[in-house]
Parts: structure tokens; sequence; C-alpha cells
């Protein structure tokens, strides 16, 4: 429940960034030249007109990734240890397969996935360490 509502919050964060960002026009918030379904309403319209910083999926990806390293990492060390490279692997590749990398999507520029991963890890810290301190902490 706790990870939902921090992904919520994440999403609301990340809707605030693009509104915030649409006020300044210029071509590095916008979507790269010929980016398609890059988002849930998969359309053969070109959206490199509309806004695209900071990168929601990579924002979410990382967020989650560090949620859960962050909730498991002090009662399940040696897992966490294990699976550490593996969900930062996987948090990579979805963050380049944005950017056109892989061939599937061209939806983001490097920076717009860069700056999408970095609010994402730091919305995780400051969710789990400010605002759920009393709740996530045994007393």
């Amino acid at each position: 429940m706790l990870l939902t509502l921090g992904m919520l919050l994440s999403k609301g964060i990340n809707t605030l960034l693009k509104s915030f960002f649409a006020l300044f026009p210029t071509t590095i918030f916008n979507r790269p030249k010929g980016a398609k379904h890059c988002g849930l309403k998969c359309t053969d319209e070109p959206l490199e007109h509309k806004m695209g910083f900071p990168s929601g999926h990579s924002q979410m990806i990382w967020f989650f990734v560090i949620s859960l390293l962050i909730l498991y990492w002090s009662k399940h060390p040696k897992r966490c240890l294990l699976a550490t490279p593996l969900l930062f692997l996987f948090a990579s590749l979805t963050t380049l397969s944005r950017t056109g990398w892989t061939g599937s999507h061209n939806c983001h520029t490097p920076i717009q996935v860069l700056v999408g991963a970095i609010v994402g890890v730091l919305i995780a810290i400051f969710y789990w360490k400010y605002l759920l301190i009393g709740i996530t902490q045994p007393v």
C-alpha cells in the first residue's frame, strides 16, 4: 500500500514538473522527432511537439527500484546484496529503452531519461526517509 501511494506521488510530481517545464518554450523539453507510442495512448500520431521532460517511465522505474532497496535492505541484506545489481540493470535497461537505444521506442532524449532517473531516486529517498519516518521504522 505504501509503495502504491509513493508511486502515485511520484506520478503526480512528474505531471507537475511537465506542466512547469511546458511554460518554457525550448526544444530540450520536447520529445525527439519521430516519437510515437510513448504512453498509454498508442497512436501513430507524432509526439515530438509533446512534453517529454522529465521521463515518467524513467522516474517511475527508479522510484520503484530504490524503494525496493530501501524497504528490504535492512531486513534481508544478503538477498539485497545479490538483487541490487539485477535491479540496477533492470532500471538502466528500462531507462535506455525509452531513448530508442534498443530500437523499440524513441520517446525521450538522453537528458530527459537521466533527469527522470535522478528525480525518481530523489523522490524515493525523500518519501521513505522523511515522509514515512514513523510508519516504516520500528518504534
